[in-house]
């Protein structure tokens, strides 16, 4: 075999060779890319977590803000008792309303108004012809500031005889100014309006009760 030939041969058999690399190449990689699992993981997913987290606590945070603060009621004089049982008048009291002390409703009337709230005093004067209205003071203070309660939708009425009763009254508080006509109007009812305005009107806090509970109703 001449020089010529094996050259001629071993050239051959170099391209014959380089020929199977990329093929074998190619085999490998695919063989790998299949036995991979490749896990993909969304970005959104952890944002949606944190998302969920906040609106939770949103929501935590304004049931606590919406929950009603209760204002426990100053203890009543010795002399001022709950004997027997409430008598009723319109619907039944809320439980766990919010109590405003009435000494400190008097005090703060604009604080408390246009909310639901409960109270108590004792019955000053009330309608002599109907019992449409009664007018409340302090448990402990015959000469306070009064409020003057009237009933919801007239939907119901106070006894005529409810003079010196102890009363709960549950419904909202404001502060509203009587004309002098009103003023003549309640006073032929019975009403005593205290103050009197230079012009004959009268600034008074006004409650709306929704119910009220009575006790101790005709006692000596």
């Amino acid at each position: 075999m001449t020089n010529q030939n094996l050259k001629l041969i071993i050239y051959i058999a170099s391209v014959f060779t380089l020929s199977l690399l990329p093929a074998c190449g190619t085999d490998n990689q695919k063989t790998s890319t299949e036995n991979t699992d490749v896990i993909m993981v969304d970005p959104s997913v952890e944002t949606d977590v944190e998302a969920e987290a906040e609106v939770e606590a949103e929501v935590e945070e304004e049931e606590e803000s919406e929950t009603e603060v209760i204002i426990e009621a100053e203890p009543l004089p010795e002399d001022v008792m709950r004997n027997g049982d409430a008598e009723l008048f319109g619907s039944d009291l809320s439980e766990n309303i919010e109590f405003i002390d009435f000494d400190l409703l008097v005090a703060n009337p604009f604080d408390f108004a246009n909310r639901t709230i409960q109270t108590e005093g004792i019955v000053r004067a009330n309608c002599n012809k109907r019992g449409c209205w009664m007018e409340l003071r302090s448990p402990r203070d015959p000469e306070s500031k009064r409020i003057t309660v009237r009933f919801l939708d007239y939907g119901f009425f106070v006894p005529l005889d409810s003079r010196g009763a102890l009363a709960r009254v549950e419904g909202s508080a404001a502060v509203e100014t009587l004309t002098p006509e009103e003023v003549e109007y309640y006073r032929a009812e019975g009403y005593d309006p205290g103050v009197v305005n230079e012009d004959g009107s009268v600034t008074a806090i006004e409650f709306t009760a929704t119910g009220v509970e009575m006790w101790n109703r005709n006692e000596d």
